[in-house]
């Protein structure tokens, strides 16, 4: 797998899958950006609690798989 570096004011999803199905949700960025909350940050912290916690947006995304 590649290494990406991100810039200041980016962040980036990253998404693991266990053996039994189950998905973990991780954000990546600059310690500084996650410090000040750069927009970047703040919106993948919003997206990931909705992938986490919202039953009917993870069924959404589940049907768009199959």
């Amino acid at each position: 797998m590649a290494e990406m570096q991100l810039k200041q004011k980016q962040a980036a999803f990253i998404l693991e899958t266990s053996e039994d199905g189950e998905i973990t949700v991780n954000i990546a960025s600059s310690k500084e950006d996650a410090d000040s909350g750069t927009f970047a940050f703040s919106l993948c912290q919003v997206i990931a609690k909705k992938l986490i916690s919202d039953k009917k947006f993870q069924s959404e995304i589940l049907s768009e798989l199959e």
